[in-house]
């Protein structure tokens, strides 16, 4: 990605033009999570250690505006991205870049936190395409995070085992996406029923240390090519704020 000029105000040229059904390839196929840090018990730091402990506050500060190339509709277009840091979300510090068109949201949610980024082309939020991150609370086991999950899944209609390995099990309408290196767990899913609005998305389960997220998107096929991209620029741009490391490695 390309996005170290100074952000100039782009207007956005005829947003509906930028959706479209080519949402796959916007999404790379990095190196999954890396597991953070080993610190020392029991005994007095040293120069390696204390770096480790005290990462976070050494980590290179991130401007507030960037300027990345989209490809949209098979056409290169410059993109203002602005700055989004998740300091509130349940212990899971992290920040990311938000492309213009999109707004973030904050809220509370079962317990963890949770942010939705939603599609805003026209000046108000579209419900109907986001992306949305969940911090499952502290202490949560994985069992507990794929149960929730597999309650996601089945409250978009989408058909998932019961077993463990239910994300390798090709279901009628799902599949793993590969687009989530980093997820324990992916679902692709198509939604609801013929004679009702239809949707695609996917939906992912990750684990940080010992905590874990799940991160799922939704939209109208018809808007892939403006959210597809987009939705790719969070993913690879986000950070945790208490390691450094990237979410899709780098």
């Amino acid at each position: 990605m390309r996005y170290l000029r100074p952000a100039p105000r782009h207007p956005m040229r005829g947003p509906m033009r930028r959706f479209g059904s080519r949402f796959g390839r916007a999404f790379s196929r990095r190196a999954g999570l890396l597991l953070a840090g080993l610190f020392a018990i029991g005994c007095q730091p040293g120069a390696d250690e204390e770096a480790a402990t005290t990462g976070a506050a050494e980590l290179p500060e991130r401007p507030a505006t960037m300027v990345d190339t989209l490809a949209v509709e098979g056409m290169p277009e410059p993109i203002t991205l602005r700055l989004f840091t998740w300091e509130d979300s349940a212990g899971l510090p992290l920040s990311f870049y938000v492309p213009e068109g999109l707004t973030p949201e904050r809220f509370a949610a079962d317990g963890g936190a949770a942010v939705r980024v939603a599609a805003n082309f026209t000046g108000v939020a579209d419900s109907a395409a986001f992306l949305h991150i969940y911090a499952h609370p502290p202490g949560t086991t994985e069992e507990e995070a794929r149960t929730m999950v597999r309650g996601i899944l089945t409250g978009l209609q989408v058909p998932v085992s019961q077993g463990s390995q239910e994300e390798d099990v090709a279901d009628a309408g799902t599949s793993r996406t590969d687009r989530f290196s980093w997820a324990l767990l992916e679902r692709a899913f198509q939604m609801p029923p013929t004679g009702q609005p239809r949707f695609v998305g996917a939906l992912g389960l990750g684990r940080h240390g010992d905590r874990f997220f799940h991160v799922l998107y939704r939209y109208p096929p018809e808007y892939g090519d403006g959210m597809g991209p987009r939705m790719a620029t969070i993913l690879a741009t986000w950070r945790w704020e208490d390691t450094g490391e990237m979410l899709e490695g780098g």
